[in-house]
């Protein structure tokens, strides 16, 4: 599977390499001009239907945005990219570093670690008990609990990206047609329930030998929340922080690839010291807390940018 997910990565993903000004970037995420009920109140939509206004605002854009020329798919093949002679390869490496200055980029990696490290104590102990009594799990019957997570991983993200988009459509119709990011936050209730639960069903369920079901409906739910959490932080992060959206990308993964890494060699002693039921609620405890912090993130997001963006911290 690893040996075809290579080649289709390969052969099927476009190189997205352009030079681009994120500063001058279009806000796509605003309310849609050919729907009068999105439109702000003071807005006046008589100019918009003049033609001569038509005109200048199409040679405005004709002007300010020029489209690079597709590429061709056996250019996409390339392996390199052109080197962009105005980025600095020290500030690079820097920067991703400094978006640890912003609460909301601090709670979105840690919210998201957390629901890895809950999938990676899942899938380190899943053959450990359900290959003892009383489950006695073959090889084959162990990998068809992991279609427990596969499906609740297609269901979260398909459920949780679509109420998040209607979650925030509605908020900013209350609003007068005017998006905040923080609109996408309410839908983090599903990860932070559902994750809790899900842990600790599996980890009570295993050490009491409560029927396979119980547990297999566990890391369902785990599998429902991972993608869920990453439907919502990652639009969230897109919409808040756009002219530095790569270096919180960067910082995104990175920390939770070390915590996945981490956690990788950790669980065992952890779990052969405290035991599965204490390791699996305080999982369920770190994540219900961690999502909670949403609430601060909410209602004070807008504070928070503002605030974020008067800070002098990329120096490169």
């Amino acid at each position: 599977m690893a040996g075809v997910d290579l080649i289709l990565i390969f052969c099927l993903t476009p190189e997205t390499q352009y030079t681009r000004d994120l500063h001058t970037a279009l806000d796509s995420v605003g309310p849609n001009d050919e729907d009068p009920d999105q439109m702000p109140p003071e807005v006046d939509r008589t100019d918009d239907m003049k033609p001569e206004s038509n005109l200048e605002n199409a040679e405005i854009c004709a002007n300010e945005t020029i489209s690079p020329q597709k590429k061709t798919w056996v250019q996409e093949l390339k392996p390199w990219s052109p080197v962009q002679k105005d980025v600095n390869l020290i500030g690079s490496f820097v920067r991703p570093w400094a978006t640890w200055c912003y609460p909301s980029v601090v709670w979105s990696v840690l919210s998201f670690s957390i629901h890895v490290t809950a999938v990676v104590v899942l899938i380190t102990t899943i053959p450990v008990y359900f290959s003892a009594p009383p489950y006695n799990f073959g090889a084959g019957q162990q990998g068809l609990v992991f279609l427990s997570s596969c499906i609740g991983n297609a269901f979260g993200s398909i459920f949780c990206g679509y109420v998040n988009d209607k979650v925030s459509q509605w908020s900013t119709r209350r609003n007068n047609g005017v998006f905040e990011p923080e609109m996408r936050l309410p839908p983090v209730i599903f990860p932070a329930v559902l994750v809790p639960v899900g842990l600790i069903m599996f980890g009570v369920g295993v050490n009491n030998g409560i029927h396979w079901i119980v547990p297999v409906i566990g890391v369902g739910l785990v599998g429902i929340a991972l993608t869920g959490i990453g439907s919502i932080i990652q639009p969230y992060l897109m919409d808040s922080y756009t002219p530095v959206l790569f270096d919180c990308l960067v910082t995104f993964n990175g920390f939770k690839n070390l915590v996945s890494f981490a956690i990788g060699f950790a669980v065992v002693p952890w779990l052969e010291q405290n035991g599965v039921v204490t390791v699996f609620c305080i999982l369920a405890a770190l994540v219900l807390a961690i999502d909670a912090a949403v609430v601060t993130i909410y209602l004070y997001g807008k504070k928070l940018r503002q605030r974020d963006s008067r800070l002098k911290i990329f120096l490169f």
